[in-house]
């Protein structure tokens, strides 16, 4: 009989230490699938500033697997007998949730400036306060996930979303694109807006540009080391100072003519370089209206674009401002009406 008891009672606590094990298993499990897109976020943040193709990807997936897995957290907190979210309409791993989806709307440029931030910050210290104002001492209101997840994965989770709303709101979209993205911001808005919208990129570049003296200095020091890198043929140097001297002062119109000039003859050409160098002596004409290198240059990138009646108007233009250049192989081709002056 106490053999039977004792075979039973046995048989209990392997059939207890089994479900322990699952149990624990199930936790790790768990914890792994929360704590990898954390570390995938992290890494694509340095991914992307180091200029990886598959950085923002990585932020893409990550970002979205992180505020999936804190709605499913509060979803699941709703289903259970005791809810742990008092008297908040939501529980506070959904919140947080939100908080993330709206950074990564900042961080993948769904939306321009530092509004989603804002909003956000406003979420957590919702959150924050209410945890304190219910008693919490300040540490545990800051660890706000402990119940649903361990408390190395909740500051790990919090220290990620404070760093990121510190960023998101206390830098401007130029210092906030510099610090997170390998291109300048000057590069960036070139791209955005195509030749037709420049205005819109001038706009933007000169409302958050440095104005202050050590930029103008710096901007300088970047616009020699490209001319020295561009004589040295280290054209990728050359390149990405050109973008730090013009990122720092967009008023440079020598730094815009010479780095298009750099694209047009230095690199492999093709039509996205070509309408970028464009871009680059349009801004140097618009600077310095009556500079002729600037017209006959990009009478040469319209060439290269097949850009007939435009090529013939720099071109003209460029000679009237300087009767040395010359043009007289492009009026010939583009304007042959006007070849007999030449």
């Amino acid at each position: 009989m106490k053999n039977g008891k004792l075979s039973n009672s046995l048989k209990e606590l392997h059939q207890y230490k089994n479900n322990l094990n699952l149990a624990l298993m199930s936790e790790r499990r768990k914890n792994f699938f929360l704590f990898l897109p954390l570390l995938v976020f992290s890494i694509g943040l340095i991914l992307r500033k180091a200029g990886a193709t598959f950085g923002p990807g990585l932020i893409l997936v990550s970002g979205l697997w992180l505020s999936f897995s804190c709605f499913l957290t509060g979803i699941k907190r709703i289903k259970s007998i005791e809810r742990g979210y008092g008297r908040l309409p939501v529980p506070v791993e959904m919140l947080l949730g939100l908080c993330l989806l709206l950074i990564l709307f900042q961080q993948q440029y769904w939306f321009h400036g530092p509004a989603f931030s804002w909003i956000s910050a406003l979420i957590f210290l919702v959150v924050l306060l209410y945890r304190m104002l219910n008693g919490e001492k300040y540490i545990q209101a800051i660890i706000i996930l402990r119940n649903s997840w361990p408390l190395w994965i909740s500051a790990s989770l919090y220290s990620l979303i404070c760093f990121l709303l510190i960023t998101g709101i206390a830098m401007n979209p130029r210092q906030f694109h510099n610090f997170y993205r390998s291109t300048t911001y000057e590069e960036y808005l070139r791209r955005q807006y195509p030749t037709l919208s420049t205005e819109n990129a001038n706009h933007l570049i000169d409302k958050y540009r440095d104005r202050s003296a050590t930029a103008l200095a710096k901007s300088d020091s970047f616009y020699e080391l490209a001319r020295r890198s561009e004589s040295e043929k280290k054209n990728q140097d050359a390149l990405r100072q050109y973008n730090l001297a013009i990122d720092l002062n967009p008023d440079n119109a020598d730094a815009y003519f010479h780095r298009g000039f750099f694209k047009l003859h230095h690199l492999e050409l093709n039509n996205g370089l070509a309408f970028s160098a464009l871009a680059d002596f349009s801004e140097s004409i618009r600077l310095i209206p009556d500079h002729a290198l600037s017209y006959f240059q990009r009478g040469v990138t319209l060439a290269y674009l097949d850009k007939k009646k435009r090529v013939c108007e720099d071109m003209h233009r460029a000679y009237s401002l300087d009767s040395t250049l010359d043009i007289e192989l492009y009026i010939r081709k583009y304007c042959p009406a006007d070849s007999a002056g030449f």
